[in-house]
């Protein structure tokens, strides 16, 4: 039984499929490696007096301004204004940088915040704030 070839139309797709998986194995490979962490610290028992004297609390708002609290004062800063605000309050004291959240508030604007306050003091320590509802 011999078959013929002629005015067939298929495609042999097998080289396709090995192509397709070998790409699928370097893409498994590099991705973690893309992939950028963010490492954030919540604050515990031992941290509640830090907060007092060495921390500086920032309340992210949903209209993408932001409320500092150093020292009691509630300082105001409209979304371009908070690098600026934050090398103002960031002392070499200030040990560690709380990070408030206002309701709706997403979690893009969030992550630039903590981008922010890393690029400004690196060695500053970023935590979530717990607050109840």
């Amino acid at each position: 039984m011999a078959f013929s070839r002629r005015g067939s139309a298929e495609i042999n797709v097998t080289p396709l499929i090995d192509v397709l998986l070998v790409l699928l194995v370097i893409f498994l490979i590099v991705m973690p490696s893309i992939t950028t962490y963010e490492q954030l610290h919540t604050p515990s028992d031992d941290d509640a007096g830090a907060a007092e004297h060495a921390a500086l609390i920032v309340r992210v708002k949903p209209d993408l301004s932001v409320v500092l609290v150093d020292e009691g004062r509630e300082i105001v800063l409209e979304a371009g204004e908070v690098p600026a605000g934050l090398r103002a309050h960031l002392r070499d004291t200030t040990h560690v940088v709380y990070i408030e959240l206002e309701a709706e508030v997403q979690w893009g604007h969030v992550i630039a915040t903590v981008d922010t306050i890393h690029g400004i003091a690196p060695a500053t320590r970023v935590a979530l704030m717990a607050t109840e509802p």
